[in-house]
């Protein structure tokens, strides 16, 4: 039985990965009400809660804390190197997947909604915690 809740869990995030997905790409090219607040900072807050799904399916062992603290280390870590310049990773921030995964230009209220990403995926692992039906 035990076997049978871990694999609808699974499916589960991975059903949810894909939205998130779906919805990130989604805020990169929104034009409507508050487009600038979507493109710039909706993203961030996604592509952390998707990053700790998706590591939490790679290291399920790992508590919902710790998966949350270190996603929100690395991309915080990932947000500071955009005050890098150099010209090969300019010439790569020219391409969509590379400015998706890795932003452009650095703006320090981004670490904000990282942060609230990090709590909303932390309280989606524990979500996950209780037993699905």
């Amino acid at each position: 039985m035990q076997i049978k809740e871990a694999v609808k869990k699974y499916y589960l995030k991975f059903a949810l990965l894909l939205f998130l997905v779906l919805i990130g790409i989604l805020t990169k090219f929104y034009n409507g009400f508050g487009f600038e607040f979507v493109h710039n900072h909706l993203g961030g807050l996604i592509y952390v809660v998707f990053w700790i799904l998706f590591f939490s399916i790679i290291f399920p062992k790992t508590t919902p804390l710790k998966t949350s603290i270190w996603v929100f280390i690395v991309t915080t870590i990932i947000e500071f190197t955009q005050l890098i310049h150099t010209p090969i990773l300019d010439k790569f921030r020219e391409y969509f997947l590379f400015r998706a995964l890795f932003g452009s230009i650095f703006n320090p209220i981004d670490l904000i909604y990282y942060l609230l990403g990090a709590f909303l995926g932390f309280f989606i692992l524990n979500a996950f915690r209780i037993n699905v039906k």
